[in-house]
């Protein structure tokens, strides 16, 4: 018979705007950058897998689990110290995922605060899979921006929007972009490199990267910081502000 005082579970859910194939990755290969500072832990990929912990001031990192089911997309499953089992499902909504823990195993005595700390661990796994969404729309930007693409800025920059670039008349509105783009050269180099996040909120957000630029009529790359900031607006990510600093 099994012990009731241990036949317990712990539950947490979160949805996040990415694919679940995206989201599986996120939980499974950039753990570090959403798990709790006292341990850094990895998986290793597959069934038997082994479940690593790093802590602050280790050589060395131990085992803490074993990976006991591997679907990337759907499911993901593995023990957890002294014995206990977590599964993770990888639902597919309407849009985007909902990502839902599970916890068994635990002496509740021993553990009252597990679902919370669940729910703390999935509010930073949800702003990294957050970050990872406005690193795809910067992306974005950066293609429409190379392909001097008009109709994706008309559709992807707030009505509102303001782009600035080095010089004394370097404001623009969206309809002066929008406008502009049709008889601006193309370019013959727009490399961008270290695309980061620097805030990532609810409905706003700030990104940079380092661009080398080259138009087809100018002999000399210029080297500019891009600074964007991204709304939310009915559930997408939209430029409101753009800004080119000399690098």
């Amino acid at each position: 018979m099994s012990d009731p005082s241990r036949d317990k579970t712990a539950s947490a859910i979160v949805e996040v705007a990415v694919d679940p194939p995206t989201a599986f990755e996120v939980f499974t290969e950039e753990v570090a950058s959403w798990w709790r500072a006292s341990e850094s832990v990895q998986f290793e990929t597959g069934v038997g897998g082994r479940v690593l912990a790093l802590t602050p001031g280790a050589s060395e990192a131990v085992e803490i689990g074993r990976v006991l089911v591997w679907e990337p997309s759907p499911r993901l499953a593995f023990s957890y110290h002294d014995d206990t089992e977590v599964e993770v499902r990888f639902e597919p909504p309407d849009i985007g995922t909902r990502v839902v823990v599970e916890h068994r195993g635990f002496d509740r005595a021993d553990r009252p605060d597990l679902a919370d700390d669940w729910r703390n661990l999935l509010d930073r796994f949800a702003g990294r899979s957050r970050e990872r969404v406005l690193l795809g729309r910067l992306a974005e930007f950066v293609s429409a921006i190379g392909d001097n693409d008009v109709e994706f800025f008309r559709q992807n920059l707030t009505d509102d929007a303001l782009c600035i670039f080095p010089g004394a008349d370097g404001v623009y509105t969206k309809a002066q972009v929008v406008d502009g783009m049709r008889d601006h050269p193309p370019y013959a180099k727009f490399l961008v490199e270290g695309p980061t996040v620097i805030d990532a909120g609810a409905t706003a957000a700030v990104l940079t990267a380092r661009a080398v630029i080259q138009r087809v009529d100018d002999p000399v790359p210029r080297s500019v910081v891009m600074t964007n900031t991204f709304v939310l607006r009915d559930d997408e990510w939209k430029l409101a502000v753009v800004q080119w600093t000399p690098a």
